[in-house]
């Protein structure tokens, strides 16, 4: 690569890190709470299903295992590691435009993922930014068996990287199988069809992490557990189809309206043209990663992995829509929307960094009620935490008293009941309860809320000093009255 391509390249990536790791303090997020707090309980050789509960795959709770065992249950250590994550899909998207391409629609494309996804929220330390990540390594390794070496290492890599994302969000899984379908329906029409061993090496590669999974489970005894964890799902089927739709909406569309645009403005251009078998690889790529959202709750983390395809068709069409030397404009309605999608990301990309630096998205407030939680219980006790502020077990370092430790409000009752069982099991030394209202620590939790009355008194009433989630202005605190 020329210099001048080093030197762009390397501003998009510590763009890109900084972006990211800049927000290493901001935005709690239940998932991610549960996230963080089941990742120190593998630290602490809990087993995820055994002694925790999550109706998904706990491969970002191994890793953020493995990033606390080394360098300690820290916010930072976590975001740190998605900040690399982040700039390694940089670099993918670079690499594999790069190879289709050319180096302009490349550094485009890195600036606009770069750029996208802050507003897609990949700085949390969720599932979404490893998905993402998986894919574009597992869609390198297609690109190189398609139009590179066609040798059994690529074959079992491509299938290996589907594999591990799978261990990370099981609706993964028809991805991986739709992807590799497109990957042979691609070498059927180049005449290059793999054969019967690349096949197999692709099974072995997607097999490879799910079975070692699979004697984990089995070795701990967590299997029934797992298999309980995922019919959760289908026994709450309330929970099912909530899309919630925010700010971020037209950042998304923005996004995302660019991949059509692009295939009809440049079907017939020499961009295009001659890397049909190239895009279509693309195209799949981008329609095929939406499968993470299922069941489709919420906008926009969840179309994250959707979003390093998007951001190739976006160079290409900036690229594309300025003449040689990028002075010549060639269309004046591609220039026109190349223009919009420019102002759009540059607009998602400082709006959302901005917004985050308000005390609103703090973690201040919710590290106070941690520190009051650790000073009046011991290292071996246990806590339960009411509604959704998971988080609070790994900022106070004490252990949830339920597998189930993420509740929202409402719960219903079969929701309840096994976690009243081991509620009266373990009796937690502390309850805390947070509220949007100063006289009011109840909530629809009527079953937990007759356990607490009985077995608890109230120790301490802590106002936040801004909203948790914009929603709770006080935590509640209730001891033990058998301590």
């Amino acid at each position: 690569m020329e210099r001048k391509t080093v030197l762009l390249l390397a501003s998009i990536l510590v763009l890109q890190f900084f972006l990211v790791a800049g927000l290493w303090h901001y935005r709690p997020l239940p998932d991610e709470g549960r996230y963080l707090t089941t990742g120190w309980m593998i630290s602490q050789g809990k087993v995820p299903f055994r002694d925790t509960f999550s109706p998904k795959m706990p491969g970002l709770e191994f890793a953020l295992a493995g990033i606390f065992t080394v360098f300690g249950p820290s916010l930072l250590a976590a975001r740190l590691f998605v900040a690399i994550a982040a700039s390694a899909i940089v670099l993918l998207v670079f690499f594999i435009s790069r190879k289709a391409f050319g180096e302009k629609p490349a550094l485009i494309a890195s600036l606009f993922f770069s750029l996208w996804s802050t507003a897609f929220s990949s700085y949390w330390a969720i599932i979404e930014p490893f998905t993402a990540l998986f894919s574009a390594i597992a869609v390198l390794f297609a690109f190189r068996f398609l139009f590179g070496k066609a040798s059994l290492g690529n074959a079992f890599a491509f299938g290996f990287f589907l594999g591990l994302e799978v261990i990370f969000k099981q609706t993964m899984l028809p991805f991986a199988l739709f992807m590799a379908a497109a990957v042979l329906a691609i070498g059927h029409f180049r005449g290059t069809k793999p054969g019967l061993r690349a096949v197999l090496a692709w099974v072995l590669g997607l097999a490879a992490m799910p079975l070692v999974f699979l004697v984990y489970l089995l070795s701990t005894g967590a299997f029934p557990f797992f298999v309980e964890a995922m019919l959760f799902p289908f026994l709450q089927l309330e929970n099912f189809g909530v899309v919630a739709i925010d700010s971020k909406f037209l950042i998304a569309i923005a996004a995302f309206i660019a991949v059509p645009v692009a295939l009809i403005a440049l079907w017939k251009r020499p961009s295009i043209a001659g890397k049909r078998h190239e895009v279509f690889l693309f195209l799949a790529w981008f329609v095929f990663s939406f499968s993470n959202a299922l069941p489709f709750r919420s906008c926009c983390i969840h179309l994250l992995p959707a979003l390093p395809a998007a951001s190739i068709f976006a160079g290409l069409l900036i690229s594309d829509s300025l003449g040689q030397g990028g002075k010549e404009i060639k269309t004046k309605p591609l220039a026109l929307f190349s223009a919009l999608l420019l102002f759009l990301s540059f607009f998602a990309g400082g709006f959302f960094f901005s917004a985050f630096f308000s005390g609103d998205y703090s973690f201040s407030s919710l590290e106070g009620v941690a520190s009051f939680v650790r000073a009046n219980t011991g290292s071996n006790d246990t806590i339960m935490v009411f509604p959704a502020s998971p988080e609070l077990f790994f900022l106070a370092q004490r252990m949830p008293s339920s597998r189930q430790f993420v509740f929202f409000d409402p719960c219903p009752e079969r929701c309840q009941q096994p976690v009243l069982e081991e509620l009266f099991q373990n009796k937690p030394e502390l309850l805390v309860y947070f509220s949007a209202s100063p006289d009011y620590a109840a909530s629809n939790l009527a079953q937990i809320l007759e356990f607490r009355e009985k077995n608890y008194g109230l120790l301490k009433v802590i106002e936040l000093e801004r909203p948790l989630y914009k929603t709770y202005g006080y935590a509640f605190i209730f001891r033990n009255l058998s301590s």
